[in-house]
């Protein structure tokens, strides 16, 4: 049966945002009813060329998302390096990591899932996609395909209250790695690229995040400065 879009009630909570303290980042990251931040119960995907600061982005909003808020727990999974890594890229930005960030090299996910819930996270970063692991289908005896993987991490975003951030690769041309579904399936998606020397910006480096979509805000596009340390301070 067909319903009235006027009779439809949206569910309390529906779009709470975990905020960094950087309203222009704030924006960027998630923006719906004129509320800031990342949303819980959803999935953004953050796709960029290697070496563009993907992880590093990371680590600052994880340091800003629990100082804003004492009570917000950061989870940082990664398949691509070693926590002893992630310590040392924060020692060099002079991060000052807290007890509410968490990192752990785990990229199987009923195991990342499991952790998730056991430490009662509220940010959750997977670094990266095409690094994480799924069991087979017991069914079917295939793998999971883009669809089901990600259909898992927005159950677990939803059920859980949390946000998840994604972190992708692109090739030189901004091509994302696999396939289209996981722009489609996201709810809010950025590509980063980073501005040619002498292009824009006084010669400052600076990257530019394009958006692909806000499923259910307005898409913003910002560029910040990076020079192995990111300034989200400074739009």
């Amino acid at each position: 049966m067909m319903q009235s879009l006027s009779s439809v009630t949206l569910p309390a909570g529906w779009n709470d945002a975990i905020g960094t303290g950087h309203p222009a980042f704030d924006e960027l990251l998630g923006n719906c009813g004129g509320v800031f931040g990342a949303r819980r119960g959803k999935v953004v995907l953050l796709s960029a060329q290697s070496g563009t600061g993907k992880t590093r982005l990371c680590l600052t909003l994880g340091k800003y998302f629990t100082e804003n808020d004492p009570l917000i727990k950061y989870g940082h999974f990664t398949g691509e390096q070693s926590v002893v890594a992630l310590a040392a890229i924060g020692k060099v930005m002079n991060i000052d990591f807290n007890c509410n960030m968490l990192a752990d090299a785990d990229n199987y996910w009923p195991s990342i899932e499991a952790k998730v819930k056991e430490n009662n996270l509220d940010v959750v970063v997977i670094d990266s996609f095409p690094m994480l692991s799924f069991p087979i289908n017991l069914e079917t005896k295939k793998a999971l395909d883009t669809k089901q993987k990600i259909g898992k991490i927005a159950k677990l975003a939803e059920e859980q209250n949390i946000s998840v951030i994604i972190l992708n690769h692109t090739d030189k041309k901004g091509n994302r790695a696999g396939r289209n579904e996981l722009l489609h399936l996201c709810d809010v998606s950025y590509t980063l690229r980073v501005v040619p020397d002498g292009k824009a910006y006084d010669g400052i480096k600076v990257v530019e995040f394009h958006p692909d979509k806000n499923r259910e805000g307005t898409p913003v596009a910002r560029a910040f400065p990076f020079n192995g340390v990111w300034d989200l301070s400074s739009p």
